[in-house]
């Protein structure tokens, strides 16, 4: 039985932006918010999802 790696990855990176975060909010308090402000951002959420989408039909194969 062979282990299914697509887990893994979403979960690794997604650890790997909450340290980056975190280290970062150790070095300038104050800077995860502004760091992630894009979050609230309509149009800057609506490109990434459109690009998410884009890259996940075309890497499909």
């Amino acid at each position: 039985m062979t282990a299914d790696a697509s887990l893994p990855a979403p979960v690794i990176v997604a650890a790997a932006l909450l340290i980056r975060t975190a280290l970062g909010e150790l070095r300038q308090p104050g800077g995860a918010r502004e760091r992630w402000a894009w979050t609230t951002d309509r149009p800057a959420m609506a490109g990434g999802a459109v690009a998410a989408m884009a890259v996940l039909l075309l890497g499909r194969h």
